[in-house]
Formats: C-alpha cells, sequence, structure tokens
C-alpha cells in the first residue's frame, strides 16, 4: 500500500486543530494536530493510539461524520493522518457507507481516494466518474479528477523534445 505523505508544514496541523475546537466530540484528534502542531511525534502517535481505540467503537453515523470531515480536508497531495488511521477508522467506515448508499456520490469519492487508490484490485478512478456521474458539481471529485488529468498531462510531456517538431 502506497500512502501519500503527511503535511510538511505544522502550521497545517494547527490550523487543523483550530477547526476541531468546536468539536467536543473529536478532542483526541485536534489534540493530534496540536501536538503534531508543536512536532512531538510520539505524544501525537500516543494520543492517535487511543482516539483509533476508542473511534472503532463508535456507532457507524458517528465515525461517517469523521470521515467525511477528514476526506473534505485532505484533498490536497499530503494525507493529514497516518497510515493506520486509514487502514483501522477510514476504509472500514467508508467500506461499511459504500455499501449501505452504493448511490451516494460522497460514499463513491471517499471509497475511491482512500480504498480503491491503494488496492491493485480496483481503480479509483472508476469511483470518482461515479462520484461525478451521481453528484456532477462534487467538489472534489471534480478538484481530484483535475488534479489526476493535470498529472497525467505533464507526466506524459516529459519525454517530449525541448523543441517544436515540424515546420512553421
Amino acid at each position: 500500500m502506497a500512502f501519500r505523505k503527511q503535511p510538511d508544514s505544522l502550521d497545517e496541523f494547527a490550523a487543523l486543530a483550530d477547526q476541531l475546537r468546536d468539536k467536543a466530540d473529536w478532542y483526541l484528534l485536534a489534540e493530534y494536530f496540536r501536538l503534531r502542531s508543536k512536532g512531538l511525534r510520539q505524544q501525537a502517535k500516543s494520543v492517535l493510539e487511543t482516539l483509533i481505540l476508542q473511534a472503532s467503537k463508535w456507532a457507524f453515523p458517528r465515525r461517517k461524520e469523521l470521515l467525511l470531515w477528514i476526506g473534505h480536508n485532505d484533498h490536497k497531495q499530503r494525507s493529514i493522518v497516518p497510515p493506520n488511521f486509514h487502514a483501522e477508522i477510514l476504509e472500514p467506515t467508508v467500506v461499511q457507507w459504500l455499501e449501505s448508499e452504493p448511490s451516494n456520490a460522497d460514499a463513491n469519492y471517499l471509497f475511491g481516494i482512500y480504498v480503491a487508490m491503494h488496492d491493485d484490485n480496483l481503480i479509483s478512478g472508476e469511483f470518482i466518474d461515479r462520484a461525478l456521474q451521481i453528484e456532477p458539481r462534487h467538489q472534489y471529485a471534480l478538484s481530484r479528477k483535475l488534479r489526476w488529468l493535470v498529472d497525467y498531462v505533464f507526466f506524459a510531456q516529459h519525454e517530449l523534445p525541448g523543441v517544436y517538431l515540424g515546420s512553421v
């Protein structure tokens, strides 16, 4: 499994902790981000392990709300939570959500980025496309698809010579 790296900027973690200031239920996630923003990785890891133990026992609607928040804040090239949180909380939640609501655009989008992207037997783009078929103005799916297309074009052109081919 190839996971995206976490943010380089400690300020990004501080901003995420600030966003969670009003979410009393997610104080451990806010504390994880706060500790990461201070560079305290070992303490943050300990808090995250406690969060994983607690969140794995939460009812589905509560885990789904957390998944949505993370998914809507995790739209850059780097992931805001580490791989063990993906594997133990995000992936099982999005799989359960997609099984119960296969025509939900958010469920398809999040399945595409959290499960299919890390599974060689699934094609992530199909789930992003399905999300866009369900909800053509899904901003996160549109952004992800556009970024993939730009990356594809950027990679495809890297073999082209640096000069114009053909007559003027």
